[in-house]
């Protein structure tokens, strides 16, 4: 697995404020934790859109995304569905 999370993102390198995303039905994050840390250590996006997070609210985004990533999730208590928008850290306006 891959561990480089810290690649500067466009906020910190880039004048004309280019991003990369990722977009993904992911269908159960937890059961595809390491397939997903690895695709973001390789492709460094600057914001990640989950949808099918299959997350209940009692799993923390800490658990499914690498320390320099920001997550805001909308979970729900059957443990289906559910949507996440990740954004790398140094990306944030306001933290």
């Amino acid at each position: 697995m891959h561990s480089n999370y810290d690649q500067p993102c466009w906020a910190d390198s880039t004048p004309d404020l280019k991003t990369t995303q990722l977009n993904m039905n992911s269908q159960s994050i937890n059961n595809k934790k390491t397939d997903l840390l690895n695709i973001i250590a390789q492709s460094q996006p600057d914001i990640i859109v989950a949808t099918e997070t299959w997350l209940k609210p009692t799993v923390m985004s800490s658990e499914v995304i690498p320390p320099n990533y920001v997550a805001y999730s909308k979970d729900r208590t059957d443990g289906y569905g559910g949507v996440m928008i990740v954004i790398k850290s140094c990306c944030l306006l306001f933290k």
